[in-house]
């Protein structure tokens, strides 16, 4: 689990929301959803880049999905380019 006035006191919340207004996520890092802020940590510490793709665990389990696979599932255009 995180602690939010960790991220604050390192200023790690000002990265946040730059990066992920950068990458067009801002409702991405908002949603209040009881259960949401867990699942999402859990998701982004567990995050593990490669070249072919990333690796995470959620609900404890463990996932593999290749950079193609992924930017569809973010709803990225089918015709977008990934680069690595």
């Amino acid at each position: 689990m995180y602690n939010p006035q960790l991220l604050q006191d390192i200023g790690m919340v000002v990265e946040f929301n730059f990066i992920f207004q950068v990458v067009g996520w801002q409702k991405f890092w908002s949603i209040t959803e009881k259960g949401s802020t867990a699942l999402t940590m859990e998701f982004l510490c567990t995050l593990n880049i490669t070249d072919t793709g990333i690796n995470f665990i959620f609900f404890g389990k463990e996932y593999s999905t290749p950079w193609k696979d992924f930017s569809l599932l973010l709803g990225f255009d089918v015709q977008c380019v990934v680069y690595v």
